[in-house]
């Protein structure tokens, strides 16, 4: 089983070759960010997004203990203990903003395009898990796959705050059955 340090020492020799790691950037087509499930979840989601700007189907509807017993796809390489859940966020026209996890400490979000979504390897979700990252609008509704990463059962807490708004919002969202 490969260990935290090795990892790393992985991605410091892929870092120092050049490799990159995908980062959400806008297109010039926002229809192009959309998956089909989400225009049909973006329907559900105009409430939450008229008021917050950006949201995930997620965080109303966490995976529950049941979720842990269910196989889930993920790159060969990628460590078997850590648990991951997809949790793609949608964006409000006109809306850029910064979506954290400010706990735990272990939990990381990765967020990709769906044009790189489907090409992913352990590696890459390795060098681009991050504790929080900026997501650039457009001018119609924007849409990012995402992976929530934890090691089981936790509550994660999330933080939302839209460019040019000081207020930040916190959401608890608790991840296969934990207690929020």
């Amino acid at each position: 089983m490969p260990t935290v340090a090795s990892a790393l020492a992985v991605a410091f020799v892929l870092v120092l070759a050049g490799c990159t790691v995908p980062e959400p950037e806008p297109a010039s087509d926002c229809s192009s960010m959309l998956a089909a499930e989400d225009a049909i979840q973006q329907q559900h989601l105009q409430g939450r997004l008229d008021t917050d700007g950006l949201w995930s189907w997620t965080w109303d509807n966490p995976p529950t203990a049941d979720d842990l017993t269910r196989p889930v796809a993920v790159p060969a390489g990628f460590d078997p203990n850590r648990r991951i859940w997809l949790t793609s966020i949608q964006l409000a026209p006109g809306v850029s903003g910064e979506v954290s996890i400010l706990s735990p400490r272990d939990a990381r979000l990765f967020v990709s395009t769906w044009d790189r979504w489907g090409s992913l390897t352990a590696y890459e979700l390795l060098l681009g898990a991050r504790r929080g990252v900026r997501l650039p609008g457009c001018d119609g509704y924007a849409s990012y796959p995402a992976l929530t990463i934890v090691d089981g059962p936790e509550c994660v807490v999330f933080a939302v705050q839209q460019d040019g708004d000081e207020r930040m919002a916190q959401i608890r969202v608790p991840f296969f059955g934990a207690e929020c």
